[in-house]
């Protein structure tokens, strides 16, 4: 049994240039050096079906999925903010790989337009503590336009909190791990 952290990013952005995917390699960078095992799934590379509770759960990247929540010590999970929620692939993800995220640790980091959305990611929040029993890392990061550059590269604030949220997501993934 390998005692190194494995945590899984999962980008859920199908936007080509999407601003939550560069939270998401910002926080691989992070914790890529903090020796951490890192396996990044990027949504936008996937061809998931919609969730209908029946024959989607079969689906062959489904069941990839599922295996790769189910085998981490963690999860970091980004998401744009549209129309003040999570974009809907974050939650198909999540519907699809159900009981995998049983107990897990998860992050998030999402990325907005604005900075009226910051309660977003409460609603997937509120799901994975009740329905899963995650243990949430409670500060999230939220980036919204000022995060961004004129090239679209994060702000030294915005990277800072990135580096944050991946040092609380590992302290806590391996005090959990080494109480087992």
């Amino acid at each position: 049994m390998s005692t190194q952290l494995h945590i899984l990013i999962v980008s859920t952005s199908l936007h080509p240039d999407s601003k939550s995917r560069r939270l998401a390699r910002s926080a691989e960078k992070v914790l890529l050096q903090h020796g951490v095992e890192v396996d990044f799934v990027d949504l936008q590379d996937k061809n998931l079906p919609f969730c209908d509770g029946v024959d989607s759960n079969k689906h062959p990247e489904a069941l990839e999925l599922r295996a790769k929540v189910e085998t981490c010590d963690g999860v970091l999970l980004t998401a744009p903010v549209y129309n003040y929620d999570v974009n809907a692939a974050a939650k198909n993800f999540i519907e699809l790989t159900g009981r995998t995220w049983t107990g897990k640790v998860v992050a998030m980091a999402v990325s907005a337009g604005g900075q009226r959305s910051g309660m977003s990611p409460m609603g997937i929040i509120n799901s994975l503590m009740l329905d899963f029993r995650c243990i949430v890392i409670p500060r999230f990061v939220y980036a919204a336009r000022g995060d961004f550059d004129d090239n679209r590269c994060m702000t030294d604030a915005c990277e800072e909190r990135v580096s944050e949220l991946c040092n609380e997501l590992t302290r806590v993934a391996n005090a959990l791990k080494n109480a087992e």
